[in-house]
């Protein structure tokens, strides 16, 4: 797998030789350096600001910015990877968390070491250093890879921002829209939704073909080819309207809805529909032809609930919390990717993700958390 999308926890050696062979140059999301770089700070907070990128450290380049190898590697000192997350935590403002491969013996080359270091797109972005009073971004100009950002390119880094933001926004709305069509709901009938989303989906993260041979959700139907990606639909038993809709949108949105039948919506409805999409979108993004999102936005909503009361859950002897008093509810909670691809976090009926979301709306209506396993 390449090293633009595999996990760096198992980097190899083979891995580092593999990706160096290819003789991609340097750009404005690669770059290569010999040894640890005076102003880590700078490469680091140009690449957040911009659009993420690679650091091989160990690893040289000849006059037109391809990487030697065999790699002279850099020297074995100890506490390299405790250096850079000082160095992105102390020396950038906001702080930056890169993701950091093992520091791994060079084997062409005894008594060296090389490291890969990825940054990914900031949703914290601008990123300054030098006492918060430099905002550098990456250019396309080798000769010239940084670029002190002026007020104008300031501006455009937040307007582009709130531009992303609206196009977020827009994605899960346009899902909305089509769920109610699909499962035809009239406006009165409760339902639940949850969605995973790239906070800034700024690109495609695999190809529409591709969105709809990977998404599945459990208990839905085949999916099939939409506009932006595909849907499926959970069906109903005889000819009733669909019980449920899920699309998948190749700038990596994962989205459920479901209707709910009983008079009273129940937290065990909401969990069981998160649960789901999470785990969804966990499949999605493991996937090898899906490009790794960075930092996502987990939801979770309740439309046509107002004056209607939570369950703590399903059948008889149910306790309920207070009444809606609006007609929509919503709560987010933002994540690295890779703590949604972590595993261990879906052994449990709730986990990570998914807490931050229930404890909003349990305890907001009056009910308890759901257990942890």
């Amino acid at each position: 797998m390449s090293l633009w999308h595999q996990t760096l926890d198992q980097v190899t050696f083979e891995d580092i030789e593999a990706f160096c062979k290819l003789g991609l140059p340097e750009g404005p999301r690669l770059d290569y350096k010999s040894a640890m770089p005076a102003e880590l700070q700078k490469l680091v907070a140009s690449f957040a600001n911009t659009l993420g990128g690679l650091i091989l450290l160990g690893v040289g380049t000849d006059s037109h910015n391809h990487p030697i190898w065999p790699a002279a590697g850099m020297p074995a000192d100890r506490g390299i990877s405790e250096r850079i997350v000082q160095i992105c935590r102390d020396a950038i403002y906001p702080p930056v968390l890169p993701e950091i491969s093992p520091i791994i013996p060079n084997n062409g080359q005894h008594g060296t070491v090389l490291a890969v270091v990825r940054v990914r797109e900031s949703p914290d972005a601008p990123h300054a250093i030098a006492n918060s009073t430099r905002v550098y971004i990456r250019t396309g100009d080798v000769n010239h890879k940084f670029e002190l950002a002026d007020l104008p390119r300031l501006g455009h880094l937040l307007g582009r921002r709130k531009r992303l933001e609206s196009d977020r926004d827009a994605l899960v709305e346009r899902a909305l829209i089509r769920a109610r069509r699909f499962v035809q709901n009239d406006g009165l009938r409760p339902a639940v939704w949850a969605s995973v989303i790239p906070i800034f989906p700024w690109r495609e993260l695999c190809t529409e073909p591709q969105c709809a041979a990977i998404h599945f959700v459990a208990g839905y139907d085949e999916t099939v080819a939409a506009p932006g990606g595909c849907i499926s639909l959970r069906s109903a038993r005889g000819p009733q309207a669909p019980l449920g809709f899920s699309c998948a949108d190749s700038k990596g949105m994962i989205f459920a809805y479901q209707s709910l039948f009983e008079d009273e919506p129940s937290l065990y409805d909401c969990t069981h529909l998160a649960h789901r999409t999470y785990e969804a979108a966990r499949r999605f993004f493991s996937d090898a032809r899906v490009e790794k999102p960075g930092w996502l936005r987990c939801s979770i909503g309740l439309e046509n609930v107002a004056r209607l009361r939570l369950a703590l859950h399903k059948g008889g002897g149910r306790r309920f919390g207070c009444e809606f008093p609006d007609a929509e509810f919503f709560a987010f909670h933002d994540c690295p990717y890779e703590q949604l691809a972590d595993e261990q976090f879906f052994e449990n009926k709730t986990h990570s993700i998914e807490l931050p979301l229930f404890r909003t709306l349990a305890h907001g209506l009056g009910l308890p958390l759901p257990p942890s396993a």
